[in-house]
């Protein structure tokens, strides 16, 4: 279902009823609204990743999760025992040093009381990052990257899921409901590259009329909102069309999720607002009862959209901004 996100301007925040309509019933002035239109998704993200497994009973994982590793870079080390695990580790950290500690060292370095500042510098970057050593070089059973990419700790079993496993609504809708494989035994993270992500949304049919493949929309899940390209839009079945968005950048902040609820904004809507007890039916055609010196005045109008307990109605009509109309 379509809904109205927020005014645009804030000159129009509210309107007055007043008391002075026609046989002493309330009225309502009509004002201009400018308002974002939105609608619910709820989808999938897929990302260019494949699960990181090991059967190794003593694993020491070196990355940082979210790290940019280059090709060749260090992910984890395989040890064969506890003893050769705790040596890889000492390797790895040795000397790494609390940020507390690392930043008390940089001020005094700076105030000139004692030590260098670029060493001090050193010092807090490698605390920062989690204490590894750059110099330690790749150890005896280290996995390292065969190209480059994020390397995340999550993994689950729709690593492979592409864009034609879910371009339909009632694909996506059994992937949706269904709870996913389970991550490949012994999987310790993925290693996620390429530059985008996507996102495989189930979208109502009305508003997924107002996008169009190649161009833009604002997409909010609970990572953030992002600028996304619509790719591909389905045609409708039982009301939904199965929308593919994508996204050239934050890539790291999607590393984590593999399902996503969110809003997107489909489009701005203008109009002339009027309460919902304004309006009134009559068969197809839609009017609002405008108050005047001539007395009450039938006006035909044309509805645009649901908003904040009333209607935003077409501008261009015989109703004008400002007119006062009947309520009830």
């Amino acid at each position: 279902m379509l809904g109205v996100l927020a005014l645009a301007g804030a000159a129009y925040l509210a309107a007055p009823l007043l008391g002075g309509g026609a046989a002493g019933q309330r009225t309502h002035t009509v004002y201009a609204v400018s308002a974002a239109v939105t609608a619910q998704c709820e989808g999938l993200i897929l990302r260019e990743e494949r699960p990181l497994v090991s059967q190794d009973g003593y694993l020491l994982v070196a990355a940082r999760d979210g790290e940019r590793l280059p090709a060749g870079g260090l992910i984890a080390v395989e040890a064969r025992s506890a003893e050769a695990l705790a040596a890889a580790r000492g390797a790895l950290f040795d000397g790494a040093r609390d940020v507390p500690e690392a930043v008390m060292a940089l001020s005094e370095a700076v105030d000139g009381a004692r030590g260098d500042v670029r060493a001090a510098l050193d010092a807090l970057e490698t605390a920062l990052s989690g204490g590894r050593t750059e110099a330690a070089g790749t150890p005896e059973g280290g996995i390292t990257a065969d190209e480059p990419g994020l390397f995340s700790s999550y993994s689950d079993g729709l690593w492979q899921l592409a864009a034609e496993d879910c371009d339909t609504p009632p694909e996506l809708a059994a992937l949706l409901a269904g709870e996913g494989p389970p991550a490949p035994e012994g999987a310790y993270g993925s290693l996620v590259t390429g530059t985008r992500w996507r996102f495989a949304a189930l979208v109502d049919e009305d508003a997924a009329a107002g996008l169009a493949p190649g161009g833009q929309a604002q997409l909010t899940l609970a990572q953030g909102t992002f600028s996304v390209r619509v790719e591909s839009v389905s045609p409708p079945e039982g009301g939904q069309c199965a929308v593919l968005f994508s996204c050239g950048g934050h890539l790291a902040d999607m590393l984590h999720a593999r399902r996503g609820r969110g809003e997107l904004a489909v489009t701005r809507a203008e109009g002339l607002y009027v309460p919902a007890e304004a309006l009134h039916g009559r068969g197809t055609e839609r009017y609002v009862i405008v108050s005047g010196p001539a007395g009450p005045q039938e006006t035909a109008v044309t509805p645009v959209c649901e908003y904040a307990g009333g209607w935003l109605l077409e501008t261009g009509g015989a109703l004008r901004e400002g007119a006062a109309v009947l309520l009830g």
